[in-house]
C-alpha cells in the first residue's frame, strides 16, 4: 500500500472492508457502518483526504447514495487497485 496513492489507498480500504463482512452477511446487501476516521486509519490517510476521495467517487459514481443506504461499485474499485493485485 505504500506505493498507491490516495485514490488507490481508499480504493483499497473499502473493498478490504466489505470482504472482511461479506461472509458474515447477505451479499446483496451489506450492513457496514465506517466513518472517515475508520476508513482513514486503514488507509494511512488523513480524514479530509478521505472526505474528498469519497465525494470524487460520488460524483464518479462509484458511491452512490439513495434512500436504501450507500451502494458501492465493488468492481469500479477493483478496477482503480488492479495494477497493485498480485497473481
Amino acid at each position: 500500500m505504500a506505493e498507491m496513492n490516495v485514490r488507490e489507498k481508499v480504493a483499497n480500504s473499502l473493498l478490504v472492508f466489505i470482504n472482511l463482512f461479506k461472509d458474515k452477511l447477505d451479499e446483496a446487501a451489506y450492513r457496514i457502518i465506517l466513518s472517515r476516521k475508520e476508513i482513514a486509519g486503514h488507509s494511512a490517510i488523513c480524514e479530509d483526504r478521505i472526505s474528498k476521495q469519497l465525494s470524487d467517487f460520488k460524483k464518479e459514481k462509484i458511491i452512490t447514495i439513495n434512500n436504501k443506504g450507500i451502494q458501492i461499485d465493488q468492481k469500479a474499485l477493483q478496477k482503480i487497485i488492479t495494477p497493485y493485485v498480485f497473481a
